[in-house]
């Protein structure tokens, strides 16, 4: 177990129309750094995602995080990196 991953969203329910934001919250829990993070998540079914909605964020900083979809999938990418113990923040609609 190398990363804790949480999910949230703004809202309970949505509406045809309606934005919502997630945010994924990973903490390493190693002794050492993470590199290259790769993180896949599954949007609901009639959901459509922001791509240029992505925002990540890491120790106060904004971090670079790209997202490629395949289906229902999203696949966020950073090359930044995650010290010990510290969390990375990927936040999208």
């Amino acid at each position: 177990q190398q990363v804790q991953i949480i999910k949230t969203g703004d809202r309970a329910t949505a509406e045809p129309g309606d934005t919502a934001i997630y945010r994924l919250s990973l903490k390493n829990l190693v002794d050492t750094d993470l590199h290259n993070i790769v993180v896949t998540d599954t949007l609901p079914l009639g959901f459509k995602f922001l791509p240029k909605s992505v925002r990540g964020e890491a120790d106060g900083q904004l971090v670079n995080v790209t997202a490629e979809t395949s289906g229902s999938q999203i696949i966020f990418r950073t090359t930044a990196t995650i010290p010990s113990g510290k969390v990375l923040n990927i936040a999208y609609a």
